[in-house]
């Protein structure tokens, strides 16, 4: 990235380049202002939360057509995604700089992050399940226990509007790409069942430097959800299911292929007592499965999770959580002859007050693990907003996690059966200042210190605690949404560094950014977006070069229900990097149609 490129996203990012348009009222607040749930374990408006928080709207996610979920978190500044070549192929998620097994990915609060290597599959989530995603950027430990280190991701689902709906939709795209999916939902405000169903391949190119076969991908997914609220009590039954075959290239270059199946299932049942008290209760399974076809070798999760939570509350404005989580797990491998696995269970009790005390608001939490493999575990944060103008809040966080080391890393390749877990304390401080129903601005600073990073100690020929971390950074957004405009810019500068070793952290960017600009004229949106990624280092000692990529889209709304869509990314045909001795893709179109009719 030349100086002239870093000069124009400072620029933006601060907020000097704007759209002129006044804001309009009523749905530009409720945009920049929706329910969130993940940073509380509750809704709230996003302007209430204490910490940063990116949303992902259905807006968002129809207009980028993106391919899978890592792809919709790419975007994102300070959210670093290596994927390992094109469709299907591996993807890693680094938030705040920390490591990519340091980031726990939900789905509808479900943990998805496999007890083997510690990453969730986001590869073969395709964006046509999901209402929204919810990144909370920093420590959620006391909440969600284990791996939340540098932040949390959220996928989350939508229930069905009252009425009868249909969805037909589908595309094709350069490198062979091709989905088509379909569904249907009913409900009467009450009682509601809903059910989609996706078709995905991609031809795909080769996904290493060097190789000659083109690395196709194959996705055949579901999801199904019906439940019912009568009075204060509801009751939700999820299920979502992916299966297919992801090819890609060894160590030698030759083409090799692996199966894979992810599913979650999850039952939740909730009351609510004289306005005072509501009780929650999620039942949930949660199952990952990666096949190799050539050899014997394969990797699986199995666990089972119970999620009792109690919201209380306690005086105007004031509620005390308290809750208790208990998973049983059964993972098991094996890699290239070798078998391992273990089978065990961990509880958690957390607990949570929040005050809404008219300019002041505060947070503290803590939670205890009681983990099979380790001692027990404390975590706690403490989060304090003062809002110094009605629009201008002042906010600062300190919190502490945890990461229990994966199977694999104690059984598996370099096997260390009596590794600890990695730990960590972050603090963050920031502004939230909201202008108008239709501006918001962020600013934070942060700190993050990681302790016992597991790592492979090549004259041990072994995993070990070897290495400290010191992470510190700033994130600075604007986005303005009225009727017709969107703008968006953000940047985020950031130094994640091995405080043993001097260097920095492998595959994080010290400086991203994003500028987007999107206007309806009525029946067509016009709009694009140029992401901009700073160098990174590499294993190896390689530098990879930074760059920026532009993408366009246009949108047609043929009638109230049809809407046909033209994305291109990387417009201007960029060769670029994201991780070394693995290709991208170049200029890419993809079409596609949306038809969403109301039956009844």
């Amino acid at each position: 990235m030349n100086k002239r490129c870093r000069q124009a996203a400072v620029l933006a990012a601060l907020g000097l380049v704007v759209p002129v348009t006044q804001a309009s009222s009523g749905d530009a607040g409720r945009q920049l202002d929706p329910l969130v749930i993940t940073p509380e374990r509750d809704a709230q408006p996003l302007s209430q939360t204490l910490n940063r928080v990116d949303v992902i709207d259905n807006d968002d996610i129809q207009r980028r057509s993106a391919e899978d979920a890592g792809q919709l978190l790419r975007r994102l500044p300070g959210v670093d995604v290596a994927r390992l070549g094109g469709s299907g192929q591996q993807s890693s998620v680094f938030i705040r700089g920390a490591n990519s097994q340091h980031t726990l990915v939900l789905l509808d609060g479900v943990s998805m992050n496999p007890g083997t290597s510690g990453q969730a599959a986001l590869q073969s989530m395709h964006p046509v399940f999901l209402d929204r995603v919810e990144v909370l950027r920093g420590p959620a430990a006391s909440l969600y226990g284990s791996d939340a280190i540098g932040g949390t991701v959220n996928l989350v689902t939508a229930r069905p509007e009252a009425g009868v709906y249909g969805l037909a939709g589908g595309g094709y795209g350069r490198y062979g790409r091709e989905e088509q999916y379909g569904g249907l939902s009913a409900s009467d405000g009450q009682a509601y069942l809903s059910a989609r169903g996706l078709r995905q391949r991609a031809d795909g190119f080769p996904a290493r430097e060097g190789a000659q076969d083109d690395s196709a991908f194959s996705n055949d997914a579901g999801q199904f959800r019906a439940g019912f609220a009568a009075g204060d009590a509801s009751v939700d039954l999820y299920h979502y299911q992916a299966e297919g075959a992801a090819e890609y290239a060894d160590f030698m270059l030759a083409p090799t292929e692996q199966d894979f199946r992810n599913a979650v299932t999850r039952l939740s049942t909730s009351y609510r007592h004289d306005g005072w008290l509501e009780s929650r209760v999620v039942a949930s399974r949660f199952r990952d499965d990666l096949q190799q076809v050539d050899s014997a070798d394969f990797l699986r999760t199995e666990r089972y999770s119970l999620d009792w939570q109690n919201d209380l509350t306690v005086a105007p404005g004031q509620v005390l959580s308290l809750g208790a989580q208990t998973a049983w797990q059964d993972v098991s491998a094996e890699s290239f002859g070798t078998a391992y696995g273990v089978q065990e269970r961990n509880n958690g009790y957390y607990l949570q007050h929040r005050a809404d005390l008219g300019r002041h608001q505060l947070r503290v939490a803590a939670r205890y693990v009681d983990h099979a493999s380790f001692d027990g575990r404390y975590t706690g944060d403490f989060a304090y907003g003062y809002w110094l103008l009605p629009e201008l809040q002042l906010h600062g966080a300190v919190g502490s996690a945890y990461r229990a080391p994966d199977v694999t890393q104690r059984f598996g390749f370099g096997a260390n059966p009596d590794l600890d877990p990695e730990r960590s304390l972050s603090g963050e401080a920031g502004v939230r200042w909201l202008p108008g129903e239709a501006h918001r601005v962020e600013f934070a600073l942060f700190q993050n210190d990681i302790k016992d990073l597991i790592d492979y100690d090549l004259s041990a020929d072994q995993n070990r605690n070897l290495d400290r971390a010191r992470i510190r950074g700033a994130e600075l957004a604007y986005r303005y949404q009225a009727q017709d405009w969107l703008f968006g810019a953000s940047a985020v500068i950031q130094d994640a560094r091995d405080r043993d070793a001097g260097e920095r952290l492998l595959r994080r960017a010290r400086r991203s950014g994003q500028l987007e600009l999107a206007y309806d004229f009525g029946q067509v949106t016009l709009g694009g977006e140029w992401e901009l990624v700073g160098p990174r280092p590499d294993v190896g000692g390689v530098e990879v070069a930074g760059y920026g990529l532009v993408n366009v889209g246009a949108s047609w709304r043929a009638s109230d229900s049809l809407t046909v869509r033209l994305n291109v990314d990387n417009l201007l045909d960029k060769d670029h990097t994201v991780v070394d001795g693995y290709n991208t893709p170049g200029q890419a179109a993809f079409l596609s149609a949306r038809w969403e009719p109301r039956l009844r």
